[in-house]
């Protein structure tokens, strides 16, 4: 999934997910992926993220939305 791709890609551990399947994929399809950071703040001494996104297909009709909870992978 593409917005599970952009979390790994910048160490983003996502602890909560919500997507709305809105139009059917099919194969060949070219998409884009669009990701907003809508806030960055810290709670319990924790950095959070939370951003949403969509997905359009090649006529730009959405096919999926959603958002994103996460936190920094951080290694000790």
């Amino acid at each position: 999934m593409l917005p599970g791709w952009i979390g790994g890609e910048y160490d983003i551990i996502a602890y909560g997910m919500d997507f709305q399947f809105l139009k059917p994929v099919y194969t060949g399809d070219h998409l884009t992926c669009k990701i907003v950071i809508e806030d960055v703040y810290e709670k319990n001494q924790k950095e959070r993220i939370q951003f949403s996104y969509s997905i359009e297909n090649g006529s730009k009709e959405i096919v999926l939305k959603g958002n994103m909870l996460g936190t920094p992978y951080i290694e000790n």
